[in-house]
């Protein structure tokens, strides 16, 4: 067999021999290395899992503190209708804004706690009405922006194209008990 080898030309030796080493790397692969790479990613899984396990305590405690916290601050806000509808207003009017439309108030009981939307629908650059989303709902606190719907609109009477935004706010209620 190696008679025939050493025979051959050299090309055909380099592709005979890159055949045969090819194909112990495969043996050698399917015997051993890939069963050890199952098995360290399974390992390292494993270990995730376990430093998972043993920071449970004290993760558990952070959101229940958080937990706290946010029934504490749910509690200290009141909402006030009156009070968002001026604020939006005041605030549409210092950053060259149109209120087209202030919705009625729609309630939802959900388990604990009331859900109240409110619809605003605002005309106006899009930044600015960029600015007074961050005002509500990062500033001042005020309430949540659930949903804001940009829809580029035309007048017909003033030849011209206009940014229409419905603003969805929400607020979360404690439910009387």
């Amino acid at each position: 067999m190696f008679e025939r080898y050493k025979q051959l030309a050299g090309k055909q030796q380099l592709w005979i021999s890159l055949g045969g080493i090819l194909l112990l790397w495969i043996i050698a692969y399917q015997l051993g290395i890939k069963k050890t790479m199952i098995l360290y990613k399974y390992y390292n899984k494993q270990q995730q899992l376990a430093s998972m396990v043993e920071n449970a305590p004290m993760t558990i405690a952070k959101l229940h503190s958080q937990l706290q916290e946010l029934d504490s601050s749910l509690l200290k806000q009141a909402y006030d209708r009156q009070l968002l509808f001026e604020t939006v207003n005041t605030t549409c009017a210092d950053l060259n804004l149109f209120i087209a439309g202030f919705g009625e108030e729609t309630q939802e009981s959900n388990g604990s706690l009331t859900i109240v939307t409110n619809q605003v629908e605002v005309r106006g650059a899009y930044h600015d009405i960029l600015k007074l989303i961050n005002k509500l709902e990062k500033e001042l606190q005020l309430t949540r922006v659930a949903s804001a719907n940009f829809e580029k609109k035309n007048d017909r009477k003033q030849k011209r194209t206009f940014l229409n935004a419905t603003l969805y706010l929400q607020n979360l209620l404690p439910q009387k008990q």
